[in-house]
């Protein structure tokens, strides 16, 4: 009986250190914040998806058609030196047309092919874009912003989140006479990047937002004279959560 008495307490000394952590922050004071961050920056990347529709009684015909002007618009690659790697074919559809009034009734057929091309010089857009419908080219489905630096600025807003959500809590414990200590956790919530058509603003405060200034030491105006396109600024962005100590 002793021995038994003797082995319950070693095993309920072996799980006192579990049940006293498994309170863990929870049990401390503290205070959650979040902080919010945005980077807008010029956007050095244009992708283009475009791609070449043709159609003919004969499937063959349809297909010969569509693979010679696809070759055309690929061979345009040389012309504006564009890397291999940032032109490719990625959907090919082969479908057949029916008459209107008799779905069973095949009337020829129609091939799809789109292209997408990355170009890493604004300026090339209106002339591509040109030589490329001249090629055959006859629909354009999306034309996308990049920054080839996504991670540097998404490095960079995550660390202005954070700095407004210390600066967030510190506010708020000094109202109530309170100090903050240690973080206890730090969640990001969310992380994005998007297309930004807006004015570019340097006036607003860092305390919940930042943005940042050029990139590139592009001016302000980020379209080309003349041009039909214009870049605006992307804007990336990061919402993070964050437990500090509350002394």
């Amino acid at each position: 009986m002793k021995n038994k008495f003797i082995f319950l307490a070693v095993f309920m000394a072996a799980l006192l250190p579990a049940v006293i952590c498994a309170g863990g922050w929870q049990d401390k004071r503290h205070i959650t914040v979040t902080g919010d961050a945005e980077i807008k920056v010029i956007p050095d990347q244009i992708v283009i998806t475009f791609g070449v529709l043709t159609e003919s009684k004969d499937v063959a015909a349809a297909k010969k058609s569509n693979d010679d002007k696809v070759k055309k618009v690929l061979d345009l690659a040389a012309k504006y030196k564009i890397d291999q790697k940032d032109i490719q074919t990625d959907y090919t559809n082969i479908s057949p047309k029916y008459r209107y009034d008799k779905y069973t009734e095949i009337i020829g057929y129609t091939v799809t092919k789109n292209i997408v091309v990355t170009l890493h010089d604004a300026s090339l857009y209106e002339s591509f874009l040109s030589d490329a419908v001249q090629s055959g080219v006859n629909y354009v489905s999306n034309v996308e912003f990049k920054t080839s630096e996504l991670r540097k600025y998404r490095d960079m807003a995550r660390a202005a989140a954070i700095k407004a959500a210390k600066e967030k809590a510190t506010a708020l414990a000094k109202e109530l006479g309170q100090s903050i200590g240690q973080p206890l956790t730090i969640d990001e919530q969310s992380s994005s990047w998007y297309d930004w058509g807006g004015l570019y603003n340097a006036s607003i405060p860092a305390q919940n937002s930042m943005q940042s200034g050029q990139a590139g030491g592009e001016s302000e105006n980020s379209s080309s004279e003349g041009s039909t396109i214009a870049l605006g600024r992307i804007k990336v962005t990061a919402h993070i959560s964050v437990v500090f100590e509350l002394k």
